[in-house]
């Protein structure tokens, strides 16, 4: 028996799948030898695999609502300070008011707003 040439059957390997035509073709577009213009094509799919798996992952681990948020509600972004989320509750409060017009269930579910941004930021009401 004689020793196993490692060489031989990948360069065999690579003639089969690649074909002489398109062997000919990596060689005319980039002067490269079909290895490394797999290689090439190989790392970009993975890279573009791996930024997939990311955008999935972060998709899948943000937290889920359910129907609207307080900061939608009361007018200002998620990033609002504890001043502009009660100056927000304040002015929709009163504008909501039963005696201003608005209604019994709007004023409750502003003042349900402001009450959960409190909870979520640990602020005092």
């Amino acid at each position: 028996m004689g020793e196993w040439d490692t060489e031989e059957p990948f360069e065999h390997a690579e003639r089969d799948f690649m074909g002489e035509g398109l062997n000919n073709i990596f060689q005319q577009l980039g002067g490269l030898d079909p290895k490394t213009m797999m290689s090439s094509l190989l790392i970009q799919r993975m890279r573009q695999i791996h930024k997939e798996l990311g955008d999935l992952i972060n998709k899948m681990a943000a937290p889920q609502q359910e129907g609207p948020n307080p900061w939608s509600i009361l007018g200002v972004s998620s990033a609002a300070t504890h001043a502009e989320v009660k100056k927000a509750w304040r002015d929709k409060s009163s504008r909501a008011h039963p005696d201003h017009g608005g209604s019994l269930a709007e004023q409750k579910m502003i003042n349900l707003a402001y009450e959960l941004a409190c909870q979520l930021r640990g602020w005092q009401k």
